[in-house]
């Protein structure tokens, strides 16, 4: 967990949460964990030919950081 996702472009800081709970039918990676971040991100997406097609997970779940509950649905969170 201490590395830094391949994805993200610079020196973004961010803490790693776990979900409150496990749904069965979810395997535990990558779903389990959420990156919480202080400021605004940005992903990089490298694509190299002319089409992709990019499916993004959203796992609805509770994940505790420090003295805040983060649902990712909620409307103050943009994902």
């Amino acid at each position: 967990m201490g590395r830094k996702p391949k994805l993200l472009t610079g020196t973004e800081k961010f803490i790693i949460s776990l979900a409150a709970t496990q749904e069965p039918a979810v395997l535990v990676v990558p779903y389990m964990i959420a990156r919480v971040f202080h400021s605004n991100f940005t992903y990089s997406l490298p694509i190299v030919s002319d089409q992709e097609f990019v499916r993004l997970y959203f796992y609805t779940n509770s994940y505790k950081c420090q003295n805040a509950i983060v649902h990712p649905y909620d409307e103050m969170w943009f994902l």
